[in-house]
């Protein structure tokens, strides 16, 4: 999955857990009332295809959203683990607090890492690179194609 370019490149898997959350981050998420300590950063299949599709390099072409790859997914748990700041946005999937991260990947690109805290672990939901118009730029293009 590390150098995966396209949601095809992805093949099936069942879950994988990508790295523990760090005491930093579980700080920040504290502070957003939310106790993630001890838990892992977890990633599933569908979550993969899903960035690679929606924010890969084919979604994005022609827009200023940057393209995530393969690599950003497996290092998923760097990007919320170092982020600049982690705020509560909601609730996700059956009823689970959803936390939203943002920081800078090793380029100074912002990275988004949204994520779902359950009981045991942190489920990515999805993750993109937030560029000033960059998201709706993708959707524009995507609906063009």
């Amino acid at each position: 999955i590390g150098d995966a370019k396209e949601a095809a490149d992805i093949k099936p898997f069942r879950r994988a857990d990508l790295g523990s959350v760090s005491e930093a981050a579980a700080a920040k998420a504290a502070l957003a009332g939310v106790d993630i300590r001890g838990k892992t950063v977890a990633l599933d299949y569908s979550v993969a295809r899903h960035v690679i599709k929606y924010h890969g390099a084919a979604a994005v072409e022609g827009t200023r959203e940057r393209a995530m790859t393969g690599r950003h997914l497996m290092d998923a748990h760097h990007y919320f683990n170092t982020a600049s700041h982690i705020r509560r946005s909601g609730e996700g999937r059956d009823g689970m607090p959803r936390l939203e991260a943002e920081g800078r990947d090793e380029n100074g690109d912002r990275i988004r890492v949204i994520v779902d805290v359950s009981s045991k672990r942190l489920a990515l939901v999805t993750m993109l690179n937030p560029t000033d118009g960059g998201r709706k730029s993708a959707k524009a293009a995507r609906s063009r194609k």
